[in-house]
């Protein structure tokens, strides 16, 4: 059911309409609406959580990053297109998702999963039903 409302003063006119999604107001003596309450579509996400392999150089020595991070990636992304994330201790990029075949020496592997299984690592996933589990959880459940 949708409510109208009209304001007048000074000769403008304000009209405001309330649903049950938002409020549709148009500005005063115009008919374009300066605020439309969006449709969001929430869309699924990925928590990723790694530690972080590359080499670095510290005081004239190589050494492993090691860096354990926490990246929230869309799912649309992580299997349609190319994702990528900087560990932020090294600032190391890391290729999480080519669905699109930018980098030539993945050897096919088009995602995390398929290139650690190439390289005989683990790769833990979690779902738990319908839940959200919140970075700290997965933080607690990993470590």
């Amino acid at each position: 059911m949708h409510r109208s409302r009209g304001i007048l003063s000074t000769s403008l006119w304000r009209v405001v309409r309330r649903n049950n999604f938002g409020i549709l107001a148009t500005d005063w003596n115009q008919r374009k609406p300066f605020w439309r309450h969006a449709s969001v579509k929430i869309e699924p996400r990925y928590n990723l959580v790694f530690t972080c392999t590359a080499n670095i150089e510290e005081n004239g020595e190589v050494r492993e990053c090691g860096h354990r991070s926490n990246h929230e990636i869309s799912k649309k992304s992580y299997h349609e297109t190319v994702v990528i994330v900087r560990c932020p201790e090294c600032n190391n990029n890391h290729i999480i998702a080519d669905n699109l075949g930018w980098f030539s020496d993945l050897e096919g592997a088009t995602n995390i999963e398929e290139i650690l299984k190439m390289k005989g690592e683990e790769v833990v996933k979690l779902q738990i039903g319908d839940e959200i589990i919140s970075t700290e959880d997965v933080k607690k459940l990993i470590s």
